[in-house]
């Protein structure tokens, strides 16, 4: 008897109603043990998905993705007709026990990575960071957190927004230091930010080829990788901005000059 995994979800605003008949999408990958067919549907907003076959070793995090693309690139059409916009929301997953003969099915909630946000100790609060915010400067901050929401809610994309984030804060870094050279104006934001360039780099790898429109393949892991290190500098990014509006002109004059 072939695997079978139910995804569930919405599809949101939940204030329009939307529902479409069910779709077929046949996913297949001969390296990977990868041979299954994914039926999805929506009644009243509930999106539900059965994928029935061998999905190899595909984490939650991939048959998310799986299911999330194939209904989002239908409401895409719908947009591109109709002019309304909707978005899918993943609840989670249920798997057949294999150990029970019951029926009985094991539920595993969105393997995403609210757990590695949740579980870092924040150093800024959020009082500070809506202060920051409306500062002189705050322009680059709330791009940069817009950029970020948005690689939470578009993973097949995720990469390129933390990147860019982390652009937008090499750019104000830049401007405050008066430095216009791209390559020195890095230098400078990994060391104002004590930033390695090995994290910045793992972010850009996978970032690179979404930049230039090329769907890029990553997994799970590699996407809380990527999480934690963007939250990290834009984390060291919001304590140097802080230091500067109380008066600390030597956060942007400490770090060593730009040869």
């Amino acid at each position: 008897m072939p695997d079978s995994h139910l995804v569930i979800g919405r599809v949101i605003p939940e204030r329009k109603r939307f529902g479409h008949e069910g779709l077929r999408l046949y996913i297949k990958d001969s390296e990977a043990g990868v041979d299954a067919c994914v039926i999805f549907g929506v009644i009243d907003n509930q999106l539900a998905a059965r994928i029935i076959g061998n999905v190899g070793d595909l984490s939650n995090f991939t048959l998310n993705n799986i299911v999330r693309q194939a209904e989002q690139s239908l409401l895409n059409a719908y947009a591109f007709i109709h002019g309304e916009m909707f978005e899918v929301d993943i609840v989670g997953i249920a798997k057949d026990a294999k150990d029970r003969t019951d029926g009985s099915l094991e539920f595993h909630y969105l393997d995403n990575v609210d757990e590695v946000i949740q579980a870092r100790d924040p150093l800024v609060s959020l009082e500070e960071i809506w202060a920051l915010c409306q500062s002189h400067a705050g322009l680059y901050l709330r791009s940069s957190l817009n950029d970020l929401r948005m690689a939470l809610r578009n993973h097949a994309d995720g990469p390129f927004y933390c990147y860019r984030a982390m652009e937008t804060i090499r750019h104000d870094i830049g401007r405050r230091h008066k430095i216009k050279e791209k390559k020195q104006q890095w230098e400078r934001m990994r060391a104002v930010l004590a930033v390695s360039e090995h994290d910045i780099d793992v972010v850009k790898a996978l970032a690179e080829g979404l930049r230039h429109g090329e769907p890029t393949r990553y997994t799970g892991q590699q996407w809380r990788q990527v999480i934690s290190i963007t939250w990290n500098v834009v984390e060291a990014y919001m304590l140097f901005v802080l230091e500067i509006m109380r008066g600390n002109d030597q956060a942007v004059t400490s770090a060593p000059p730009v040869p």
